[in-house]
């Protein structure tokens, strides 16, 4: 059976984002995001005091397109993200066994209230 996941997919190009649900491989995460190569990055986003970490799976070679769209800002405003993004819960087994989990109820609600159009 199939690990099937929901994660956050920002769409720069279109400036949407939307939850998918997929089975996270390399392919699929190419796919989604329209890339060649991907880079796992571990942020925290929110606040001091609610804030809360997540994998980000981002095009490696973002900054080498033509006109790359900034898709993620740190809280001052400094650009730290470019291309199209997948949000996902940490992989709290990696390297041993990376298995992602899918966003929970509540993860969905914390991202929501800071993702902006």
């Amino acid at each position: 059976m199939a690990n099937i996941i929901k994660a956050l997919y920002i769409n720069v190009e279109k400036e949407t984002y939307e939850f998918l649900s997929f089975e996270p491989t390399l392919e699929n995460y190419q796919k989604i995001i329209n890339c060649n190569a991907i880079d796992i990055v571990t942020r925290k986003i929110g606040a001091k005091r609610s804030r809360k970490f997540f994998d980000i799976i981002c095009d490696d070679e973002a900054l080498l397109k033509e006109n790359p769209k900034i898709s993620a800002i740190d809280n001052l405003g400094n650009p730290m993200l470019v291309g199209n993004l997948l949000i996902m819960l940490p992989c709290e087994t990696y390297p041993k066994d990376p298995e992602y989990k899918g966003l929970t109820t509540k993860d969905i609600k914390f991202l929501e209230k800071r993702v902006v159009k």
